[in-house]
């Protein structure tokens, strides 16, 4: 435990800690608000094969100037808490988390959470190139009220709650995300999760839901986020049921903002239920979304209460309806084949 410092290194080349049978503790406990700054942790793997082991390898409240950087995990957590934490807590401090390594996870039973970005978060953090899969409490927990995070590239597997969760104006870039498997006891295996606040950004992704024990969706907007933007992102959705896209009605003490998705393909095997799913929002525009399901009574987009919804230059192939407006919804399609509105359920 180490609480003030100023520059300080945790490096190993080749250094493998192995946390005995039963142990349940935090290892390195570094930092806290105002007290320390300038932080590299780097080249360092736990290994948690012993029986009943979940400790937290790093808990970091930092300043300015964290750095975390080729730390694995190796071993599935089977006790313990979220496995890793850090926090920036200076508004105008920077850090980054660079191909950090989570391959085996945690039990149901832990419910942990793979990365947790906490509340006495202020400033911004990187996630760069991380690899995160099979854990029971969200794989990167990344959406403190305060501050922000920047998610680009690595790869989220199998993950309940969410596999990638951010807020504020946060952004998600180049990520892949996939789910596979159903594992027991597992609910909502979201893709990419944006919960709240406004301008949060996704680009570039893929995500894709090939088998799941439940989700609400690929990429699921929550009811306290305002605004948002989704671009050039791939969502593949084989698993019946769940909407590769789905926007929640927004809490009413919320300034309702816009939901804009551009070049969105949306494909994939899925039957029943609409691949997206926009519920009780303000303004919602689709440009350039093809959508393309295979699977049984599967329609195309669902708007609902949206008193202005569009979709501009878009293809839509599914087997149910393309475009339902349900419940004084108002939806205007320009340009899109094929162009129906079916105004019932």
């Amino acid at each position: 435990r180490l609480l003030s410092f100023d520059n300080v290194g945790i490096v190993g080349d080749g250094a493998v800690i192995v946390p005995p049978d039963g142990f349940d503790s935090t290892l390195f406990d570094l930092g806290r608000p105002g007290r320390a700054s300038s932080l590299l942790i780097e080249g360092i793997t736990f290994d948690f094969g012993a029986p009943d082991t979940g400790s937290r390898p790093v808990s970091a409240l930092v300043d300015d100037g964290l750095v975390i950087r080729d730390l694995e995990v190796v071993g599935r957590q089977d006790a313990g808490r979220a496995m890793l934490r850090a926090d920036v807590t200076d508004s105008d401090g920077t850090g980054l988390v660079e191909r950090l390594r989570l391959p085996d996870g945690a039990a149901y039973e832990t419910q942990s959470t793979a990365f947790l970005v906490g509340d006495r978060h202020r400033g911004e953090l990187r996630f760069e190139d991380c690899q995160i899969i099979g854990f029971p409490d969200n794989g990167l927990y990344a959406d403190p009220d305060h501050g922000r995070v920047e998610v680009v590239g690595g790869y989220y597997a199998n993950c309940d709650i969410s596999n990638v969760r951010v807020g504020n104006d946060s952004v998600v870039r180049g990520v892949h995300v996939r789910n596979d498997t159903a594992p027991s006891g597992y609910e909502n295996m979201r893709g990419i999760r944006a919960t709240h606040g406004d301008d949060v950004l996704i680009e570039d992704c893929t995500v894709e839901l090939e088998t799941v024990s439940g989700s609400d969706g690929g990429i699921v907007m929550g009811n306290q986020l305002t605004s948002g933007t989704v671009r050039n992102t791939r969502i593949e959705v084989d698993a019946d049921g769940v909407s590769a896209i789905k926007a929640k009605p927004p809490d009413d003490a919320l300034a309702d903002g816009e939901l804009v998705f551009e070049d969105i393909a949306v494909r994939g095997t899925a039957a029943d239920g609409p691949a997206i799913e926009m519920l009780n929002r303000e303004d919602c525009t689709f440009d350039r979304t093809t959508v393309v399901q295979s699977g049984a009574s599967r329609d195309g987009f669902l708007f609902d209460y949206v008193s202005n919804g569009v979709i501009r230059d878009s293809r839509i192939d599914v087997t149910g309806r393309p475009v339902v407006s349900a419940d004084r919804a108002s939806v205007e399609v320009f340009d899109s084949h094929p162009p129906e509105v079916n105004t019932s359920r």
